[in-house]
């Protein structure tokens, strides 16, 4: 877990220049916050990351299988 905050944070750090310890924080919080709540809330919002997670994971295939096929199109005669 504390491998993945930080990853999380670094990926994140990469498009802003706030620093690594404030996302550290941020993750932190929202984790400690959301095993705070019900095991009902816990399951929703476990739930709701893994259609997020999912969805990119389809959208990067379909983006990547889409890029792959232009550059193999052949080239027309003008």
């Amino acid at each position: 877990m504390p491998s993945e905050i930080s990853a999380a944070a670094v990926i994140v750090s990469y498009w802003t220049d706030i620093s690594q310890a404030v996302w550290i924080s941020i993750i932190i919080v929202l984790i400690i916050a959301s095993n705070a709540f019900s095991i009902r809330v816990y399951g929703e919002i476990e739930f709701v990351s893994a259609i997020i997670k999912m969805s990119l994971i389809v959208n990067v295939h379909y983006c990547f299988l889409f890029d792959f096929d232009y550059f193999l199109q052949k080239p027309q005669d003008c």
